[in-house]
């Protein structure tokens, strides 16, 4: 699927002409996708986001978003009740994790990492 703009957006003025705000693809079995939303007028990322379910059970998501604040969310969710979510910052040219968080269906771990990648604290629930 695709998006495309093309207009004046009453409110500001901004001329669209055949800008794609979104484009997003499934499997027909809606196995696995992704979606992509751009910046204003742009072909720059602001996010995506793409997922897939495994033939053993497990669903994994990926969300990310870009520029200068960026961020990335991983989480794999797993037919056995356990799991795990990971959360990265973009930092210089890169993302680097930040907390991974670990699940069973009666308790879990999280840790969380400085800017070097070095566990900084650690706890379970």
């Amino acid at each position: 699927w695709e998006v495309t703009l093309n207009g004046t957006d009453a409110n500001d003025g901004t001329v669209y002409n055949d800008w794609v705000m979104m484009d997003a693809s499934e499997t027909s079995d809606g196995s696995n996708g992704n979606m992509s939303i751009y910046e204003d007028n742009s072909t720059d990322l602001e996010f995506a986001v793409s997922w897939s379910k495994n033939a053993d059970g497990s669903t994994y998501l990926e969300f990310t978003t870009y520029g200068e604040n960026g961020m990335k969310i991983t989480v794999t969710a797993n037919a056995d009740q356990t799991g795990s979510l990971e959360m990265y910052e973009y930092n210089n040219g890169e993302y680097v994790k930040t907390m991974k968080i670990t699940w069973t269906s009666t308790g879990g771990e999280w840790w969380e990492y400085d800017s070097q990648g070095n566990v900084s604290d650690h706890g379970s629930f």
